[in-house]
């Protein structure tokens, strides 16, 4: 289970994969073909957020959704807008967060 005991540093020290691996692919129905960034970063932390306590990075985010061309900006905003929406929360930091359904 790759990056399923991340250190409390975050995604990638000691040279960890990130969570989701290259190129994120959502599970079925998860965010369709065609979704925003903003539900496909929702996807994402609803994916792979649920299996530790601390959730996901950031970092980890954006490079799974780089090859689609999402930039660290756009997943940084649609984290911020998730977090208001209550939809994401920050666990033990300013770039860990975990779904909060």
């Amino acid at each position: 289970m790759a990056g399923a005991s991340m250190g409390v540093a975050g995604g990638m020290a000691g040279g960890m994969a990130p969570q989701g691996g290259a190129g994120f692919a959502p599970p079925a129905g998860a965010a369709p073909k065609g979704a925003t960034t903003q539900e496909t970063v929702m996807a994402y932390f609803q994916s792979y957020g649920h299996n530790n306590d601390i959730g996901c990075t950031i970092a980890d985010c954006v490079q799974a959704m780089a090859p689609q061309g999402v930039t660290d900006a756009q997943v940084r905003t649609a984290v911020d807008n998730l977090v208001n929406e209550g939809h994401l929360y920050s666990t033990i930091d300013d770039e860990h967060y975990k779904a909060t359904a």
